[in-house]
C-alpha cells in the first residue's frame, strides 16, 4: 500500500539573522528584564529568573541598540563597521545561565542518578557568519511556550484513511556547533529505540552522573533541576523551523517554530531547585 504522503521529512529553515521586525516591541518587553550573569559566588537558584524567552528578547534588544543596520544601500565599509560595533557590544555580555529540561533515572545498584538532556542535531543550511566547516549544530531545548494538539483524517490515493495526530509548538533553544561543549558531557546512545530522522535524531544527549545514597536519593529525586551556562557568538540569535510529515505507518504531523541563541555551551549544572545545593557540574 502506498504511503499517503511523502516519507518522513525533517526540515530546518534558518532564515536571515537580521533583527526581528518588531524591534521597538522587543526593546519595550525586555526593558524591565536583565539576565543574572554567571558568577562563581552567586547562589545557583538566583539564575532561575533567566527564562529562555526573556533572555532571547533581551539579546535581541541589545542587537537592536547597535546603530547602522546594513541594508541594500550600505557600502562594504558600512557593513564592516556595523559588524565590528555589534561584535564589541555582544562581547561585553558575560556568560548567561538558563534553566532547561532534563530527566533523571536512579540506578539503585550503583547508587547513581543518570541526569540527561536531549541534544538533537540541527543541520546547517546557511547560518550566516559560520565557516564552511561548521556543518552540524546541536540544539539544546530550553523552553516550550506553546503546544497545540489536534487530530484529523487523511487518505492515500487508494482511499485508505488513517487518523493523524498533529502537534504544533513554539520553542526556545540554545544552538552550538558540535565540539563547543564540555567534552565529558556528550554521550551517544546506540541503544536508543524509536523514531530517528535526519534532523530530529535524539541519539545524542548531555549526561551527568550524581552519586547518592538511596535515602538521599528519595529526598532529592523530585528536586533535581539542570542549569546551562552559555556564551554568545555570531549570529547570536536566529529562527528555525522543523517539520515532520505523516505517513501511513507513522501518522504524526509535527511543526515546530523555534527561536534560538547561538554560541558555546560553557557549563552544565545539576542542583536542588529548592535549596540550591549543587550535586555536580561540568565545564569547558
Amino acid at each position: 500500500m502506498k504511503i499517503f504522503v511523502a516519507a518522513v521529512i525533517a526540515a530546518c529553515s534558518l532564515g536571515s539573522f537580521a533583527k526581528a521586525p518588531a524591534v521597538k516591541d522587543q526593546i519595550a518587553k525586555s526593558a524591565s528584564f536583565t539576565p543574572v550573569f554567571y558568577k562563581a559566588e552567586t547562589k545557583i537558584t538566583a539564575y532561575q529568573v533567566n527564562d529562555a524567552k526573556k533572555v532571547f528578547d533581551w539579546v535581541q534588544s541589545q542587537i537592536a541598540l547597535v546603530p547602522g543596520t546594513p541594508d541594500q544601500f550600505s557600502s562594504t565599509e558600512d557593513k564592516q563597521k556595523y559588524r565590528v560595533t555589534l561584535q564589541e557590544r555582544m562581547a561585553a555580555i558575560g556568560p548567561i545561565p538558563m534553566p532547561g529540561p532534563c530527566v533523571q533515572k536512579y540506578d539503585a545498584d550503583s547508587k547513581t542518578f543518570e541526569v540527561k538532556s536531549a541534544l538533537p542535531p540541527l543541520k546547517r543550511y546557511a547560518i550566516d557568519g559560520l565557516g564552511p566547516g561548521a556543518t552540524w549544530q546541536r540544539k539544546l531545548l530550553l523552553a516550550t511556550t506553546r503546544i497545540d494538539r489536534s487530530k484529523y483524517k487523511a487518505q492515500n490515493s487508494f482511499g485508505a484513511s488513517v487518523e493523524v495526530s498533529k502537534t504544533s509548538s513554539d520553542q526556545y533553544a540554545f544552538v552550538f556547533t558540535q565540539g563547543n561543549e564540555p567534552d565529558q558531557l556528550v554521550v551517544s546512545d546506540s541503544s536508543y529505540e524509536g523514531l530517528v530522522v535526519a534532523h530530529l535524531d535524539r541519539k545524542s544527549f548531555l549526561q551527568l552522573n550524581v552519586e547518592m545514597a538511596p535515602t538521599d536519593a528519595r529526598k532529592n529525586a523530585d528536586q533535581m533541576e539542570c542549569l546551562f551556562v552559555v556564551s554568545l557568538e555570531a549570529p547570536y540569535t536566529f529562527s528555525y523551523e522543523e517539520k515532520l510529515s505523516p505517513t501511513r505507518d507513522i501518522p504524526i504531523d509535527m511543526e515546530v517554530s523555534g527561536r534560538a541563541m547561538f554560541g558555546k555551551l560553557e557549563r552544565m549544572v545539576v542542583f536542588n531547585k529548592t535549596t540550591g545545593e549543587v550535586f555536580t557540574q561540568a565545564s569547558r
